[in-house]
């Protein structure tokens, strides 16, 4: 147990290494002087793998400050001005996605007009199209509404849904866990879903920089903020604070 553990970390700090090398290349393949970006965050780099080989910083201390600086405030800050700069493109872009989504997902029992194909009955038909894919066993989902439902409740039905049972078994069979639990791998998942769905379902987002605590063993979570969730700000505004709180948690 303690050789995997061991070969896990090294290979969960080598992933990060690998994701801080990729993103200098981009930057100094893409970005206007990023040349000279790159050669400052190579030296960021570097100095962090000269404190850890002096002692000074251990391994841990070490890749977490690089991935702040190279990878999660580089993404930060570029997707700050992109989400501002884009607004215009993606306001009809998602009105035009939900247009789409919203009959398929409730099976074709709501239709709706392009006008009304807002964010607000997006939402609205969410149970709808839970109702869909959540299993019909009492036993697995003992609400008839996903809004009625105690999170727990809600969690539970989900898991026993078949799309996700067959996910759950695909993954185990193709994907490692140590792929899945890697820094590298979580970090990217976070940082695709800033500009798809977390612009589009919570707004303006980002990853607070990871957090360094010199007595852990392993490499410390990824989390997203959501300084002012769409979701929450939308249904609080319909449904009031319980209700809206309540969709928020299980949808």
């Amino acid at each position: 147990q303690r050789e995997v553990r061991l070969l896990h970390t090294t290979l969960d700090k080598s992933s990060a290494v690998a994701l801080v090398a990729s993103v200098l290349w981009l930057i100094c393949s893409v970005v206007p002087y990023g040349d000279t970006l790159a050669t400052a965050g190579a030296g960021i780099a570097a100095g962090g793998a000269a404190g850890c080989l002096a002692g000074v910083l251990d391994s841990n201390t070490a890749v977490v400050l690089v991935v702040n600086v190279v990878v999660i405030g580089t993404w930060n800050l570029l997707m700050y001005v992109l989400y501002y700069v884009t607004m215009p493109v993606r306001t009809p872009l998602y009105h035009a996605v939900q247009y789409v989504l919203i009959p398929p997902m409730t099976l074709w029992k709501v239709k709706i007009t392009w006008i009304q194909a807002t964010f607000e009955e997006f939402l609205t038909v969410l149970p709808v199209a839970y109702n869909v894919i959540l299993p019909t066993d009492p036993k697995l989902k003992p609400f008839d509404d996903i809004d009625d439902a105690s999170q727990e409740q809600a969690a539970a039905a989900m898991r026993g849904a078949g799309f996700v049972q067959a996910l759950h078994k695909v993954i185990q069979e193709k994907v490692p866990a140590g792929v899945l639990n890697a820094l590298a791998f979580r970090l990217i998942f976070v940082m695709v879903m800033i500009p798809t769905a977390g612009w589009w379902l919570v707004g303006e987002c980002h990853i607070p920089f990871l957090a360094l605590d010199k007595k852990a063993s392993t490499l410390p979570p990824v989390t997203l903020s959501m300084p002012q969730c769409r979701f929450l700000k939308t249904v609080r505004g319909k449904w009031g604070e319980t209700k809206g709180r309540q969709k928020c948690l299980n949808e």
